[in-house]
């Protein structure tokens, strides 16, 4: 029963994803003035649509996608939709047939190069929006307080505070790579080689640049070496603005790592055979 509960959900999340980003293709089209045949929420059969100032919008049985069609656009769905002028489908059960779309807008090859750049990067400008969304309600909906990157406290003999970092300092950047949030100074430190990095640190109003940083090292029983951070940091007071803006950030953040991750790959500066290091921040 679980196993069904859970492909439903994901189904549902799937749709809402897609449904969300064909929006914005959608939105962006009916602003530039390009005709949209049709707006459809699943695939397959059509359990509902309705027409409405020359657009189609559908519901269908297969929950596992969506589209909009375009018109002029070279696609098996708005091809289908513009031929729906001529050779109209069937009316649901119980449905008078209805009068099929008007055009009211221009094909999208018709359409500016700037307006068909904006219509293809409105999608993927709305994924970006709807994960903003998210994280905004789950950064809110947390317990804890939001993670700063200003250093509260060094420990004892910590070889971080010995090589060059001090209590107080806001944390800019770690090996050159800008920190938006507190969990891409764990994330530039997991990636080094030598247990060391360079920091950008904001210090009494000043920057400051920090070469060679160096951590502490320990090994568990199977020999694994693992670093200790060595210092903790500021907790932020959950406001309006500071949950908007660690929302913002961490859509930067997570942007980055899908970047920097398909990067080392490619470069192969992932290797499964090095020791596993393990970083932690405690607050």
């Amino acid at each position: 029963m679980s196993f069904i509960i859970t492909i439903l959900a994901a189904l549902l999340v799937f749709s809402v994803v897609i449904a969300i980003h064909e929006f914005g293709h959608f939105t962006v089209a009916k602003l530039c003035g390009i005709q949209v045949n049709e707006f459809s929420i699943g695939m397959g059969p059509a359990l509902w649509k309705k027409i409405y100032k020359g657009t189609q919008y559908s519901l269908r049985a297969l929950p596992v996608g969506g589209y909009v069609a375009l018109e002029g656009e070279e696609s098996p769905e708005s091809q289908q939709a513009e031929n729906l002028r001529d050779t109209p489908e069937p009316p649901l059960t119980g449905e008078v047939a209805a009068r099929q779309p008007e055009r009211f807008g221009k094909p999208l090859n018709e359409a500016a190069v700037w307006q068909r750049m904006l219509v293809m990067a409105a999608g993927a400008f709305m994924n970006f929006v709807l994960g903003f969304v998210v994280l905004v309600i789950l950064i809110a909906a947390q317990n804890e307080p939001i993670t700063s990157k200003t250093i509260y406290a060094i420990q004892d003999g910590a070889l971080c505070g010995q090589t060059g970092l001090q209590a107080g300092d806001k944390v800019l950047a770690v090996n050159g790579r800008r920190c938006f949030v507190a969990n891409d100074i764990l994330y530039e430190l997991v990636r080094t080689q030598s247990y060391s990095a360079d920091f950008t640190v904001l210090r009494n109003g000043q920057k400051v640049h920090l070469p060679g940083v160096q951590f502490d090292t320990w090994q568990d029983e199977k020999g694994e070496t693992h670093m200790s951070i060595g210092f903790s940091v500021y907790g932020l007071e959950k406001t309006p603005g500071n949950v908007l803006r660690e929302a913002g950030n961490s859509v930067l953040y997570y942007g980055r790592i899908v970047f920097t991750s398909l990067v080392d790959l490619v470069l192969s500066l992932i290797h499964i055979s090095e020791p596993t290091r393990r970083s932690y921040i405690s607050y």
